[in-house]
């Protein structure tokens, strides 16, 4: 039984070396094509788009690869029309909703979602946008953004509350001016029948 433990232990160590060897392989690969996505000649949103699914299927916990996926899909489809933009947004909520289930916390990611949920529903980006702040609360910039959903959600109170918090920033003044422009929308009277 003893002469066995040390052939037991070298065929589990082979095996774990051979393991690791795969592992090692994959994100690799994974990495090449993050490069090439991100630095190679094709800024094209397609080839990125497929160079991320390649790299998913190969190593599916780069969340950094989800937010530049999301990201390029997300400018892709803004600027896009018709079912171009359906699909671009679509795949820009996918890469986004993949990349926050490996890591809820990047900004860039909970920034695109309110984006994307803002689309159809500012009051759910902004429930969303909340929960984000008081988590990372002491970021000027994030309650710039709150002051702005609040705003476009006729919440002008909240909105200045959380300008407030911009005070002696860059961001207080910009803020400050999106709040105004809401305001001034909601002044306008509907069109007369």
């Amino acid at each position: 039984m003893n002469r066995m433990a040390p052939t037991i232990a070298v065929v589990a160590l082979v095996g774990m070396a051979l393991g690791g060897i795969i592992h090692g392989t994959r994100a690799t690969l994974a990495q090449l094509l993050y490069r090439r996505a991100k630095y190679g000649s094709s800024r094209e949103p397609h080839a990125i788009l497929s160079d991320c699914h390649r790299a998913e299927q190969l190593y599916p916990w780069n969340y950094n690869f989800c937010a530049f996926a999301s990201e390029q899909a997300y400018y892709a489809g803004s600027r896009a029309e018709g079912d171009e933009r359906l699909m671009l947004l679509g795949a820009s909520r996918h890469w986004c909703d993949e990349g926050l289930g490996l890591n809820p916390y990047p900004a860039e990611l909970n920034l695109l979602r309110v984006r994307l949920l803002a689309m159809s529903s500012v009051r759910e980006a902004l429930a969303h946008w909340k929960q984000y702040v008081a988590w990372h609360f002491w970021e000027p910039y994030n309650h710039a953004i709150l002051a702005e959903l609040y705003a476009e959600n006729g919440e002008f109170s909240k909105a200045y509350d959380a300008l407030a918090w911009t005070q002696g920033t860059l961001h207080h003044e910009p803020t400050r001016e999106a709040i105004l422009r809401a305001w001034q929308r909601e002044m306008v009277p509907p069109p007369s029948p």
